[in-house]
This record gives C-alpha cells, sequence and structure tokens, in this order.
C-alpha cells in the first residue's frame, strides 16, 4: 500500500522503517534540508553536533532499541556526568550522595525532605490523578515551601517562564522520575548517555534502513494541502507537484496539520482543549575550555534569561567535538513572546552579559557563538489532557495525526517519541492489512 509520512524528524522515520520492512510502498515528504526535525545537526564551522542537547538514559528502552534494530549499538556511549548548581553567585555541584549530604542551599531538615519527597515520587506508576493538580501546589505539598522556594520554584520559572504557575502536576512528576533514574543506587552518581557523531549518527542510519526496504524519503518539499480525492486516494500538493497516496500520516503539530487540511476535520484529538506550546531561543558557544565540569547547571539563582547551562562536552568530552568544547543555553518561552523577534545579536549579547559575572575569562573563552530557536516545541497540556494516547485518525482511515502531543504527560525525549512511533506503526499495519 502506498503510504505518505508528512515530515522526517524521529516520529516520521519511525513509522516509515516500520511500515517499510512491513512491505508497504513508503514516501516521507520533508521541508527541510535535512532529517531530525527538533533533533537534527548543525555545522558549528569546524565540527557537526546536535543543534539542541539530546542525552539517553539506561532505561530509555524504545530510543535503545531503535539504536539496535538499525545496527548502531556499537555507537552508544556511556559516561558519568555531574550536576551543577547556580547559588548565590556559589557554583555547587549535587553529584554524589555526599555532596547531597553537604548542600548549602538547603538544611538538613530540608535535604531530607527533598531525599523523601524524590523517593515518593519514584513510587507513583500511575499520574492521572495528578493532571487537574498544578505542579506548583503539588511540589509544596510534598518537599515543603523552603525547598519548593529554594529548589523547585526557581527551576519551574526558568523552564516553563509565564507558565509556570500552570503547569500540571503530572509534567514535574515525569520530570523528577526521568532525570533521578540516571543516579546509581551506591553512590548516587549519575550517567548519560550519547551517540558517537551525535544523533545524525542515528538518522543517517535510519535513511539507509528505510531506502533498504525500498522506501524513499524527499527533502525541500514543503507540503502546501492535503486532501481526500474522489479516485479514494489522498492528495498531497507539494510547491512541485501533487503525490498520491492511499494512507497519510502527518507528524506536524495539530494546529498546523488543521491548516493544511481544512476539509479533514474529523483528524482532531479526543480532547475538550488544545496543548499550549514551549519553544526554545537557545545560545551555544564552542569554546576552548568548558565553562565548569557540569553537563546541567541548575540555576536556582533568579534573574538569569535562560533556564540552564548545559555543558555538552561534559558529557561527551572534546574529542566529539573537534577537540572544542560546546556550551548550551536554553530559554523556554511561549511562541508569541518578543524574544523569538530579537535579533541574534541582541540574544547573544544579553545572554553573555548575563553570564560573565559567573565566568570573568568568558569573552577570552568564546570562539564562536550561534543562535537557534524554533516556536514549536513542547505541548503542554493545561487545560484539558488527551483522552486518549491513540492518534486521531479521518473517519474513512486514510489520514493519521501523530504528533508529539501524543506523548501526553511525558516529559519531550525521544524515547517517548519512538513509544509512541512504534506503537501507531503497529496499529497502522494491522489497520491496512486487517
Amino acid at each position: 500500500m502506498r503510504v505518505g509520512i508528512i515530515g522526517a524528524g524521529t516520529m516520521g522515520l519511525t513509522i516509515a522503517l516500520r511500515l517499510a520492512r512491513a512491505g508497504h510502498d513508503i514516501t516521507v515528504i520533508e521541508a527541510g534540508a535535512q532529517p531530525g526535525g527538533l533533533a537534527t545537526w548543525f555545522d558549528y564551522e569546524g565540527f557537526i553536533w546536535d543543534k539542541y542537547y539530546h542525552v539517553f538514559l539506561t532505561q530509555d528502552e524504545n530510543l535503545i532499541g531503535l539504536f539496535r534494530d538499525v545496527g548502531i549499538e556499537d555507537k552508544i556511549r556511556w559516561n558519568e556526568t555531574r550536576t551543577g548548581f547556580l547559588w548565590k553567585g556559589r557554583h555547587l555541584s549535587m553529584s554524589n550522595n555526599w555532596e547531597f549530604a553537604t548542600f548549602p542551599a538547603l538544611s538538613l531538615i530540608q535535604k531530607a525532605r527533598l531525599a523523601l519527597g524524590i523517593f515518593y515520587v519514584q513510587t507513583i506508576n500511575d499520574a492521572t490523578p495528578l493532571e487537574s493538580v498544578k505542579a506548583s501546589a503539588w511540589l509544596r505539598k510534598i518537599f515543603g515551601r523552603r525547598v519548593y522556594d529554594v529548589m523547585w520554584e526557581p527551576l519551574l520559572e526558568s523552564k516553563y517562564g509565564v507558565l509556570k504557575d500552570e503547569m500540571p502536576a503530572t509534567i514535574m512528576w515525569a520530570t523528577i522520575r526521568r532525570y533521578f533514574q540516571t543516579r546509581s543506587k551506591g553512590g548516587g552518581k549519575e550517567q548519560m548517555g550519547f551517540l558517537a557523531g551525535g544523533m545524525r549518527t542515528m538518522y543517517q542510519a535510519l535513511l539507509a534502513e528505510i531506502e533498504k526496504s525500498g522506501g524513499k524519503v524527499r527533502f525541500g518539499c514543503a507540503v502546501e494541502t492535503v486532501d481526500n480525492g474522489a479516485d479514494d486516494s489522498v492528495h498531497v500538493v507539494t510547491s512541485d507537484e501533487t503525490l498520491q497516496f492511499d494512507r497519510v500520516v502527518s507528524t506536524l503539530p495539530t494546529d498546523v496539520m488543521r491548516r493544511i487540511a481544512p476539509d479533514i476535520t474529523e483528524i482532531l484529538p479526543k480532547s475538550t482543549g488544545r496543548p499550549h506550546f514551549l519553544g526554545i531561543v537557545m545560545l551555544s558557544l564552542v569554546l576552548r575550555r568548558p565553562l565548569n565540569p557540569y553537563y546541567v547547571t541548575n540555576l536556582i539563582q533568579k534573574g538569569f534569561p535562560f533556564t540552564g547551562i548545559i555543558g555538552v562536552s561534559c558529557l561527551t568530552e572534546a574529542e566529539e567535538l573537534g577537540g572544542n568544547h560546546l556550551a548550551m543555553l536554553p530559554r523556554y518561552d511561549v511562541p508569541d513572546s518578543d524574544w523569538f523577534a530579537r535579533s541574534d545579536e541582541e540574544i547573544a549579547e544579553m545572554f553573555l552579559e548575563a553570564l560573565r559575572p559567573f565566568y570573568p575569562d568568558l569573552d577570552e573563552n568564546v570562539q564562536r557563538w550561534f543562535v537557534c530557536r524554533e516556536k514549536l516545541v513542547q505541548a503542554i497540556w493545561i487545560d484539558a489532557p488527551p483522552e486518549t494516547s491513540e492518534p486521531p485518525i479521518s473517519d474513512d482511515g486514510r489520514v493519521w495525526s501523530v504528533n508529539a502531543e501524543l506523548a501526553g504527560r511525558d516529559t519531550l525525549n525521544n524515547n517517548a517519541i519512538i513509544g509512541v512511533a512504534n506503537r501507531v506503526a503497529s496499529d497502522l499495519i494491522t489497520s491496512i492489512e486487517g
């Protein structure tokens, strides 16, 4: 059966692989010049690495399973990482149990409550009751006001900005569970993984496997409209031609798909509301030396224009980056924020100005900088979560809308996306062949 897949990100390519291997005639249509979507790669003028920051954890079974499936398991690299905090002008480490016990921002009683709260969150397996609870109230109840004020409230504000007080508790439940699963049971050290060559390694392997199974991927092919044809096919109109398929799977955000397929009104999510979105504005710094020894520096000191400091080379080491070091400074904000209208130069200067008091040699250390931005990154279900994790499907079964919104309460990560893609691909194959 002829199946068109709109979007060559992680979702689209994973579905394409499953369908192509099942013997279907697959064409992936991608507006950009390269695959990957939000997880694509970037030329840092001297080396190529991920455009945004990505790691995986030992429990990411869907993602690691895909690595095995496309023959790149030998490219997996695991490293011990460290976590830092910037608090009252001080760089603090919380990378093992001893550093947790001596962490000066909290009293002994508060640290005990933090530890017990984290343990309690790990025991919650069904977060459904938390969908109608605000994260701020939930965190205060579990950890206490002082721990919330010092630790969680600044992190909520830096991560979610103007949506901070509206965030559902499910987001923080998923975040805490995922992050603290990186810690070893013994000394509390954390371990994270990356691919040699970055996420580009996965996308190149996916493309090769799709083509090996007879599938095609077309780049620079923007979709203008999607409509049902009179011949029981689905017409996908691009700037160059009209393509005809028996089935179409869109991985575009629902509101985007709604605009380009206005006559296929039934492909709407089964929900009484729509998600809010957060976008990202990020400054990447190519450095001579790492800013600090931490993969993540959490900002529990307020006043920064960015969310945190991601020391990419503290995970990958400089050899992966052509001998350079790389740090990323993300800012998450709503799509209509004026940050998306600011020039690269203005963003870079504001971010660097905020860094200079804490890194006196910053200007000498920075070799190059780059600003990247995306308006639609993470779907946040505030008003009404989706009633089901099943994808919206047109009444005739010919058009499927499958995107990151289906990850629901999960945090945005490739493991969650691949889990959705695997499930949808299986359902679609059953639908076609059943």
